[in-house]
């Protein structure tokens, strides 16, 4: 028998394959929860900003005045701005509004009434932090006081409905994660202990020896930061090829990407990756190195 059996025999051949698919599926799991909250964090502040605020105009309003109004509105923090930086809100005339009210409801109520009841107006996207009770009422108050308009509606009870429901789906996204985070740290860790208890007499003839217990630590502390950086990044690899594809097949999803918030998770499940496994390796060599000999066996 050569001695490269002989040692494979006596202390058992360290399962770098096995560990590494391990820890792999485990990030990758990590990986595809952090996106789908990453993803549904942006649709929620998508959701929420795309409900139309509208703003009712005096009846007699002269194209000055709108113009000016237009300007001050272009100025408030609280309304969301596209790309290029413009406030986005848009003006429906008396007209317009009358149209597409006979459209919904198919009835002439213009000939019934004799006139629209339906005012010119303005419809503005509010950004999702400024829906908070206190900003929201002095924004309605600073608008209303504006020249040439009659009332605004914000709709709160529909925005709060839905922050509502969004906050109660949110908190079973979250538990279930943590669960499954959970879950991944424990398949880290039965990986890295199960491949270390192949090499427990390898542990113990070092230490019967007379090297030191960091001595001994050292290479399989700096075996499971590789490997857990390894399995870390083949977990990118997959999520990032993962996304690819689904921007691909469903339509409109990339709206909600976020290339920061998919870098800040790739760093975490890289340094996730190599501080469980670390860890691990070093609560499994400690262990082993101060447990009797017998219990070796």
């Amino acid at each position: 028998m050569s001695n490269k059996n002989f040692r494979s025999a006596q202390f058992g051949s360290y399962p770098y394959i096995g560990v590494l698919i391990n820890i792999s599926i485990a990030l990758c799991i990590t990986g595809i929860l952090g996106t789908i909250l990453l993803y549904a964090n942006r649709y929620i502040r998508y959701a929420v900003e795309h409900v139309e605020v509208e703003i009712y105009l005096q009846r007699e309003i002269t194209p000055n005045v709108r113009f000016l109004l237009e300007k001050e509105l272009a100025t408030l923090a609280c309304i969301t701005k596209d790309a290029a930086g413009k406030a986005r809100f848009r003006y429906v005339s008396r007209q317009e509004a009358t149209a597409e009210m006979q459209a919904q409801t198919g009835e002439d109520f213009v000939t019934i009434l004799g006139e629209s009841p339906l005012p010119d107006s303005y419809y503005v996207q509010i950004a999702e932090d400024c829906y908070e009770k206190g900003t929201i009422d002095s924004l309605k108050t600073r608008i209303e006081g504006l020249a040439g308009v009659l009332e605004v509606d914000f709709q709160r009870e529909y925005i709060s409905q839905m922050q509502r429901n969004f906050r109660y789906a949110g908190i079973f996204f979250v538990v279930f994660a943590l669960v499954f985070f959970v879950a991944a740290v424990a398949l880290i860790d039965n990986a890295i202990r199960l491949a270390l208890f192949s090499q427990r007499f390898l542990i113990r003839s070092m230490q019967l020896v007379g090297a030191s217990p960091m001595f001994i630590k050292k290479p399989f502390l700096r075996r499971a930061l590789w490997h857990g950086l390894i399995g870390g990044s083949v977990a990118i690899a997959i999520v990032w090829l993962l996304m690819t594809l689904l921007h691909r097949w469903i339509d409109g999803l990339s709206d909600f990407h976020s290339t920061n918030g998919m870098i800040m998770l790739s760093f975490f499940l890289l340094i996730f990756g190599a501080a469980i496994s670390t860890l691990s390796a070093y609560i499994a060599v400690s262990r082993y190195l101060n447990k009797p000999l017998e219990e070796l066996y």
